[in-house]
């Protein structure tokens, strides 16, 4: 059987290993980077995958759509939140400020500075801060913090859920979404961007819009480890968002939870070893990670 599986995700999930994968065993000859989003050069934990579902006669097709650094709740179905002295407001990020909704316009991977100046008017300028506002609309009384869901105009401020969206027609036999992130979104809670409560709408969102789409399965699964203190230290709220959004979808059984990657590799030590189940550079597993990851995710699947 044909399994198409797409990815979201941040770049643990995109693949960030340390040699490129292959699988030369039975199943689909998936080779790293798997398209459109994986990073020449470097390992996913896909081969891995299609060489466990081969062995029980599944063909993997994968669709792999995750984005380095994002949020779920920040980057593909984007937040609405206050302004507030001192904030980093993270590219994409939407503020309600003097009366007007606004846009961080900053490039994925930018240094953002702090703001202390909230914008103000009704046109889009850059402030003496640096930070690129863009004017959106006025304020009304409905508008409180939240994450966006797909029937709001607002939602998917980069592209990102409409970039997988257009690859659903493309997909074939049975068509599956995982969701697996968490360092961004541990590091906007941290900070006091988002709340406990948006990185379950997040998951909400993104499910809706799959299951709407033409999406078959969709697997709620959470990223492996990464060090405190603005990462895992979070991760118990983000953990427990999940579990509250796969109780929103109860009854559903096209919705099913994925693999937590942090309780099943636990704490990974950072070692450069490929050999070793860890994180190679303090935040991205290793290639023995990836190998382990993408059995796990197999296993998730298959059962």
């Amino acid at each position: 059987m044909i399994l198409s599986v797409a990815i979201l995700g941040q770049s643990n999930e995109s693949g960030q290993g340390q040699t490129v994968g292959f699988n030369a065993g039975l199943g689909a000859p998936v080779m790293d980077p798997t398209k459109p989003r994986g990073q020449a050069g470097l390992r996913s934990w896909f081969p891995s995958m299609a060489r466990e579902l081969g062995k029980n006669g599944h063909w993997l097709a994968v669709y792999n759509h995750a984005i380095g650094a994002s949020s779920f709740s920040q980057h593909h179905c984007g937040m609405l939140v206050n302004w507030t002295s001192g904030m980093l407001p993270g590219n994409s990020l939407f503020v309600m400020s003097n009366g007007g909704i606004w846009k961080s316009d900053f490039p994925m991977f930018t240094t953002i500075p702090e703001s202390y100046a909230p914008p103000t008017g009704t046109a889009s300028y850059t402030s003496t801060e640096g930070i690129p506002w863009v004017y959106i609309r006025a304020q009304t009384p409905q508008d409180i913090h939240h994450v966006f869901m797909p029937d709001e105009h607002l939602f998917d401020p980069r592209g990102y859920v409409a970039a997988f969206g257009n690859s659903i027609p493309l997909m074939q036999g049975k068509k599956i979404l995982t969701l697996s992130i968490g360092q961004s979104d541990s590091n906007l809670l941290g900070r006091g961007t988002s709340k406990i409560g948006d990185f379950r709408d997040a998951y909400i969102s993104l499910t809706k819009y799959a299951l709407d789409k033409g999406i078959d399965e969709v697997y709620m699964g959470f990223t492996s480890y990464a060090p405190p203190p603005v990462f895992s230290s979070r991760y118990p709220d983000l953990v427990s968002d999940i579990g509250q959004a796969f109780q929103y979808f109860s009854g559903d059984q096209r919705v099913k939870m994925g693999v937590n990657l942090w309780q099943a590799l636990g704490n990974l030590p950072t070692n450069a070893d490929p050999r070793v189940v860890g994180l190679y550079d303090g935040l991205h597993m290793s290639d023995a990670a990836y190998e382990r990851a993408g059995q796990l995710w197999a296993e998730c699947i298959l059962n």
